[in-house]
């Protein structure tokens, strides 16, 4: 928890603090004065004024990072947890990595083509719906509309949570159909 002064500069508005999580200035704290007021408390920070609150303010961001990465590990985690997830990526990069190494070799000329890999998506995807099910919301959440993205992506934290994947599929169909029935005149 911040003190009264630390959260003060903190919420003011006036400066804007970002903790570097990555590269060469890893665990640093960027400060950065938004306008002329701003500056004045940047150049006393400058200075060694306020060094008490800087410290607990980045202290304050790094167990923010912290709380950030320990729920990402925790939603990764529920992820790596549905059946069959990995088996469906492994086997759909062996189909891509197999595609590239065809069209590598038609682009050379060579006249030979890789074996193709003796792996089914498709089977795998029966054989574990709910991890079908995930992969699609997900592909979905990268759509370039924003309304399609935001359904799979709604779509995903439903099933990671552990609802019904089937239920969940069908009623981001449906909304989507909607969706896309009440913009056909847009």
């Amino acid at each position: 928890m911040l003190s009264d002064k630390a959260k003060k500069i903190m919420d003011s508005g006036l400066l804007r603090f970002t903790l570097i999580t990555y590269g060469p200035m890893a665990g640093k704290m960027s400060v950065q004065a938004n306008g002329q007021a701003g500056r004045k408390i940047y150049d006393e920070i400058s200075a060694g004024k306020h060094r008490a609150e800087m410290l607990e303010i980045k202290a304050y961001l790094q167990a923010q990072e912290a709380e950030k990465n320990r729920r990402a590990a925790e939603r990764q985690k529920r992820i790596d947890a549905i059946p069959g997830i990995k088996e469906i990526r492994d086997a759909q990069d062996k189909i891509d990595d197999y595609h590239r190494r065809v069209d590598e070799a038609m682009e050379a000329g060579e006249g030979w083509v890789p074996a193709k890999p003796a792996v089914s998506v498709n089977a795998l995807k029966a054989k574990y719906p709910r991890a079908a099910a995930y992969l699609m919301a997900e592909a979905w959440g990268y759509a370039a509309n924003d309304r399609k993205a935001a359904l799979g992506r709604e779509a995903m934290e439903a099933i990671i949570e552990g609802g019904d994947h089937e239920a969940i599929i069908a009623d981001m169909d449906r909304r989507w159909g909607e969706y896309c029935d009440s913009r056909v005149w847009d």
